[in-house]
Formats: C-alpha cells, structure tokens, sequence
C-alpha cells in the first residue's frame, strides 16, 4: 500500500512538471504558424551566423563603399545565394543574420529603403530555401552600448519600438520559419568608453532592457498578421547564461508560448577566442576537454557544462521558455611568436576544437537548445578565427574535422520534448 502511494505521488509530481510545457502546435493559428516556440526549436537542427556582414561598417577596408555596399565594410564579399545555398548544403537547416540598423537610419529613425531592400534580398536566399531564417538587431550601440549620459530611456524605446514597427511590417507575411531576434547583448558602456560583459547589470539597467524587451514585443504583435503568431526572441543582459538564471524576467506577450531566450556561450573564453597575448589576462588556452588534459594550456570545464545547461533546462526549458545559443564555438589556434614557447601541437589542437563543438552541441541539445555555430569569414590571423567556409573562395571548408563535428553533436543530441 505504501509503495503505490508513493509511485501514485512520483506521477503526480511528474505530470505537474510536463504539464508546464506547452504543446508544440497552436491549432488558433493560421496555417504556416503553428508551430510555438518550442516546435520550432525541435525544428532547429542545427543554425549558422552569417558574421560579419550586414552588421558591418565601412572603417576596415579602404575601399570607398555605398552604404547599401556595407555588407563588405570589414572585408567580406558581397552575400550571394551561393554562400547560403553552401550553408545548407553542408547540414545547417537555420541561419542568423546579424544586422547593424542605426548607420541606415535617418534622424527619424526610418530605415532607408535600399537597406531593407538588400536585409530582404539576404533574408530571402535562405527563406526561399526552406531554412529557418532569425534577424536581430546587432550592434545597435545605442541601445546594446547604452550611455544614459548618452541617450534618455525614453528616447532608446522609441528608436526600439519604431525600428520594429517598420522590420515586423516588411515581412509580416513570411511564416513561422522567419523569427525576430530583439536585442542582441546589451550592456552599458562605461562613462570612459570601455564595454564590460562581466559586470551584473544594476537595478535600473535591467529596468531598460526589460523595457525594451517589451517595445520590440508590443510594436511586432501590433502589426499584426503573421506577426501575431510569430516567434520572437529576447537575450538576457550581456546574452550571459549565467545572468539569465540570475535576473531574467519574461517579458508579457498577448499570445502564448511563442518567447525564446537567447544566450551566448564562448566558454571558457581563453579556449574559445586566441589573442595576441600569452601574459597575464591573455593567457591562451589551446586544449579543451578530458582527452586533452595532459596538453600544455589545457582546460576541462565538462562538469561545468552539464551543471550550467542542466540549470538552464530547470529554469526555463522544464517552464516554457525555449532557449537557444544564438552564437557559440571556438577559434581555429594559429602559431605567433608568443606561443612558441608552449610548443603546441596545433593539430591536436584542431582535434581538441572539434571534441568541444561536438560536445557543447551535443549537451545543448539534450537540454533541449538550438545551437548556432559563430562564423566570421575570419581564418589564419592572430584571433577571432572563427571561420568555417571561405566566402572568398567558393565557401570552401576550412576545417572538415570541426565541420564534421558539428553536425555529429548535433546528430547524437536527443531534445528532451
């Protein structure tokens, strides 16, 4: 008897829990809209950042450049279908296309119509494909470098809600498979310029950005049409996943289920981005995981991983909230004067790079977030070597063993819904 009160009350508790995840389909929405947040998340296998280009500016290269030229701003060719039909054709079925508004904008705000054009045009070569597309704002820096000496709250709501207004209504008729990214990592820059990510936002920082998470969210839904139903996302301060469990507030929204968080995972940094440096703050890590312990510079943050994605699940997958890693990966290790010393072995290295996109990807999925791999078109340089394809060529792969390890991640990865 006392056994069966006991299962009776271990299912009890356990429907109690699944019962706050929601369905995965809508039946109220139109066709092409069905799917919820977390449906489209399970539809997400994989996702690429198109980095580097439409959030751009003109002050890395010396070419004189139109402003809807940009795109090419820090050294990148002009997006073609190709590069994005090569994305797909590799195994990615979503794409995220970070872009920088503000530089297109008149003093009203309004967005230049031949920017929206070409934002369109780029949206399309992956829309028309079949791929999941999500466009955000990044690199805003007055909201996401936001200076109160700067700019008034007053002032940064109005640019958010009415920068939205005009994105949701170019493409309130696309479906479900295109979602709306609001912000991108905010932070306050302090008053002597420099940007801190490690710094907890105070109370009336998350006071701003919880308020533009409501602007972005009012301002879609309000256009209406598909933008009723569509999925929208919003990133906690600095995208930090520690800083969501810490101080993320869902935002309301008059339709249900259909808010994601987005967090960003570069960890540990000193593995996942190389500088210059060996000394001090810029002491390099070349080696990540178990295997690769016993290698000069190493690092093995796995148990980290499962505690912190476990953590996410509870708080905000196990709730209804989906979460994705709207960007993470790690840096292709090049040799520098200041690393010979360590006498590394840059293709064990590599394997190291690969182990650990394998991994995070995995662990993400099995937490139930999408991951987006960061590719910056950047390769062979003392840092940010990002890059997978070479967009220069023919989006030939770079790295087939990190390629390769991707999409294994993200094939033996099992969503917990």
């Amino acid at each position: 008897m006392r056994k069966s009160l006991i299962i009776s009350m271990l299912l009890l508790v356990s429907c109690a829990m699944f019962a706050q995840i929601p369905p995965i389909t809508n039946d109220e929405a139109p066709e092409g809209m069905k799917k919820n947040a977390l449906g489209i998340i399970k539809d997400i296998n994989i996702g690429w950042n198109l980095g580097n280009q439409l959030e751009s500016l003109n002050d890395r290269t010396k070419k004189k450049l139109k402003d809807v030229e940009m795109e090419e701003g820090w050294g990148n060719p002009r997006i073609t279908p190709e590069i994005i039909k090569a994305v797909k054709d590799a195994g990615f079925n979503a794409i995220r296309i970070p872009v920088r508004w503000y530089p297109h904008c008149d003093k009203n705000f309004n967005v230049d119509p031949a920017w929206m054009k070409r934002v369109h045009e780029v949206v399309d070569y992956a829309y028309n494909l079949g791929m999941y597309v999500m466009i955000n704002t990044h690199h805003d820096a007055w909201y996401d470098r936001w200076r109160p000496d700067h700019l008034p709250v007053a002032e940064v709501n109005h640019r958010m809600h009415h920068l939205w207004t005009q994105i949701a209504n170019e493409f309130k008729d696309y479906d479900e498979r295109l979602i709306f990214a609001g912000v991108n990592e905010m932070i306050v820059q302090s008053l002597d310029g420099k940007n801190d990510f490690n710094s907890e936002p105070t109370v009336e920082e998350q006071k701003v950005l919880q308020g533009l998470y409501q602007e972005f969210i009012d301002a879609v839904r309000a256009t209406g049409g598909n933008n009723k139903w569509r999925v929208l996302t919003v990133a906690s301060w600095a995208a930090n996943p520690y800083f969501a469990l810490k101080f993320f507030r869902k935002p309301f929204d008059v339709v249900p289920d259909r808010l994601m968080l987005e967090v960003h995972y570069y960890q540990p940094w000193w593995f996942c981005a190389q500088t210059n440096g060996e000394e001090g703050e810029f002491k390099n890590q070349y080696f990540w995981g178990k295997p690769y312990e016993d290698q000069p510079c190493s690092s093995n943050t796995q148990a980290e991983v499962k505690r912190l994605f476990g953590q996410l699940k509870s708080e905000f997958i196990d709730k209804g909230i989906p979460v994705i890693l709207g960007e993470m990966g790690a840096v292709h290790h090049n040799p520098t004067k200041e690393n010979a010393k360590w006498n590394i072995d840059f293709k064990k290295c590599e394997e190291s790079r690969a182990y650990y996109m394998r991994y995070i990807i995995r662990e993400a999925k099995d937490n139930g977030f999408s991951s987006f791999y960061w590719d910056n078109n950047y390769y062979g340089g003392d840092e940010e070597n990002f890059a997978i394809f070479d967009r220069d060529n023919g989006m030939k792969v770079h790295d087939q063993a990190t390629l390769d390890a991707i999409m294994l991640g993200a094939a033996e990865g099992v969503f917990p819904f």
